[in-house]
């Protein structure tokens, strides 16, 4: 079984960075959010164990937060939390945690989780690209443009998108103008620079806009 932990950042913003031997690369700050144990569960008879922690304080309103979230939360002697991720860990890397420091011995009374006792060497980053709203075929599939020549009235338009009389409709998947952007995007191994508790700089850039939030798939 796979061995991670899943951590809430936010993209700061994109830098360039100067190495110790002088040489500049791109470079991209992030926030670690604060982290809380709020759920701790047996998978299987191997005594494998998943966790939720869970981040971002909600407002207590009922507009926004539904009941049974906040009696959740209750129990654990929290605020509502608007963000729970689940990681899937071995009981060894359990104790491994406690050890560390990451996590209390007595985790049920103190749940909070030290973050920057975590050994971070490369994680794999889950985030959204940027929306860049409906568009067309050149900018979306990289169409080529008709021709500038007095009179041509196809400079930007797709062309042809079927036949006339058979099959005398559109086919499915055609390439066509339309949305682009706001998909997931992952992004494997990314290299840390330089690492200051919660905050690090992650080596070249990362996918989304500023001050979004992006998931971190710790290895362990």
């Amino acid at each position: 079984m796979k061995t991670y932990i899943k951590l809430l950042a936010r993209k700061i913003k994109t830098i360039s960075y100067v190495t110790k031997e002088g040489n500049i690369i791109q470079g991209t700050i992030i926030k670690i959010y604060s982290h809380y144990l709020t759920d701790i569960s047996k998978i299987d008879s191997q005594e494998n164990l998943t966790i939720n922690l869970s981040s971002q304080f909600l407002s207590t309103t009922k507009q926004n937060v539904n009941k049974s979230v906040i009696e959740y939360f209750e129990k654990r002697f929290l605020y509502p939390l608007k963000t729970t991720l689940t990681s899937k860990i071995n009981k060894n890397i359990f104790e491994k945690l406690i050890n560390l420091g990451v996590l209390n011995e007595k985790y049920m009374v103190l749940p909070y989780i030290r973050v920057k006792n975590i050994p971070i060497e490369n994680l794999d980053i889950q985030s959204k690209t940027k929306g860049l709203g409906f568009t067309g075929t050149i900018k979306r599939f990289n169409f080529k443009q008709g021709p500038k020549s007095h009179g041509s009235k196809s400079l930007r338009r797709p062309g042809s998108i079927g036949a006339g009389t058979t099959p005398g409709e559109v086919l499915k998947n055609k390439k066509m103008a339309g949305h682009l952007g706001f998909n997931k995007k992952t992004i494997k191994n990314v290299n840390i620079l330089e690492r200051d508790g919660y905050k690090l700089i992650l080596k070249n850039s990362i996918p989304g806009k500023n001050n979004t939030d992006i998931i971190l798939k710790i290895k362990i």
